[in-house]
């Protein structure tokens, strides 16, 4: 290892200990045991889709080193205009009911579900863009 490896790696370890004793002090020594406990149960869903794009991510892995040994990366969509039809209606459709599970569950619309609504329509027009964008 070179001189600027090992203290890449002295740098590396001397934060990853400065932030444990600093989590161990604010939560613990602080007082905040239940910010803890919040923070743990907010994490639970994240956790959730986390595992399923580690699964999704295993057989991806597996496709892409089926596909390297046959020298074949492409792959060869058939899509007709039906099925963008579905893509805009999906488009469309998901931020009014990203508004609407909000309305009912809650009563009004907030500004945060304004900006999931939103976010969720600009992530799928932009994959719909680069999708369709390619004929």
């Amino acid at each position: 290892m070179s001189g600027k490896e090992l203290m890449l790696d002295f740098l590396t370890y001397a934060f990853l200990i400065f932030l444990i004793c600093f989590c161990i002090v604010f939560f613990i020594a602080g007082n905040r045991v239940e910010m803890i406990s919040d923070l743990m149960r907010s994490l639970v869903p994240l956790a959730i889709f986390a595992v399923f794009f580690l699964i999704k991510t295993k057989f991806d892995r597996y496709e892409f080193g089926k596909r390297r040994k046959e020298n074949n990366f492409d792959i060869t969509l058939r899509l007709t205009y039906t099925d963008k039809f579905f893509g805009n209606l999906i488009t469309f459709a998901l931020p009014i009911l990203i508004i609407a599970i909000a309305l009912f569950f809650k009563g009004k619309v907030d500004f945060v579900d304004i900006i999931q609504a939103s976010a969720a329509f600009l992530v799928m027009y932009l994959w719909e863009k680069r999708l369709f964008n390619r004929e």
